[in-house]
């Protein structure tokens, strides 16, 4: 959900690597068509931005970016084949079921780039 704002490389994209469920270790949430050699972010929260978005433009990116989760972590990856994949290892524990995990990547550069949101819905 939300919006995204483009970079040199277009609109960047986000996307997991398959079904979120309990026990999946391999679970990645990746970052397409982005600039190559940049530092990105993904930034992680367990609800979407309860207080409107974060607005990075003028400061990390070109106009209307803007960050539309609430931010509780985020990590650090250096873009390399214009992508980046974060490993989201789901344990195997009950008490995630229908657990909500929103994702958002940044990317950083002269003009910076913002993915849209993805919920991350914990399954069985």
């Amino acid at each position: 959900y939300g919006t995204s704002c483009a970079g040199p490389g277009g609109l960047p994209v986000i996307s997991g690597n398959g079904v979120p469920t309990l026990g999946n270790a391999g679970y990645a949430v990746t970052l397409g068509n982005a600039e190559d050699n940049k530092l990105a972010g993904i930034v992680f929260g367990f609800t979407p931005a309860a207080f409107g978005s974060f607005n990075v433009d003028q400061w990390l990116t070109g106009p209307g970016c803007a960050l539309q989760v609430d931010n509780m972590g985020i990590a650090l990856h250096m873009t390399a084949a214009n992508s980046a994949t974060q490993p989201f290892v789901i344990p195997n524990f009950a008490g995630l079921k229908g657990a909500h995990v929103y994702c958002q990547w940044l990317v950083l550069g002269p003009q910076g780039a913002v993915t849209r949101v993805l919920d991350t819905n914990i399954g069985e």
